[in-house]
């Protein structure tokens, strides 16, 4: 089992897709497929639905979101709608 990456060395995409999978709960629900669930209930339908990504796109993201991150303004609209915003730090070099 590997240890779980710092928070300082997270993309904001994967800083995203951890808290949203924080904030819901896979739980024991039973349903008629043989397939174990992988993500809890109505994650990605609401996020799909809030941010207008298409589901395949999301479902990689929720794999990889390395491999496959969103937009930012679509990190945007998911962040927000966990309750909290995506921020970016800009300087200028002398």
């Amino acid at each position: 089992m590997t240890a779980e990456m710092p928070t300082r060395a997270k993309s904001p995409s994967r800083l995203i897709r951890d808290a949203a999978l924080k904030r819901w709960d896979i739980g024991d629900i039973e349903t008629n497929s043989p397939r174990e669930r992988r993500y809890p209930a109505m994650l990605a339908q609401l996020l799909c639905a809030r941010s207008k990504v298409h589901r395949n796109r999301l479902y990689r993201w929720l794999d990889n979101p390395d491999k496959n991150p969103l937009d930012w303004h679509e990190l945007c609209i998911i962040a927000n709608e966990l309750g909290g915003n995506l921020r970016c730090m800009f300087t200028e070099l002398p």
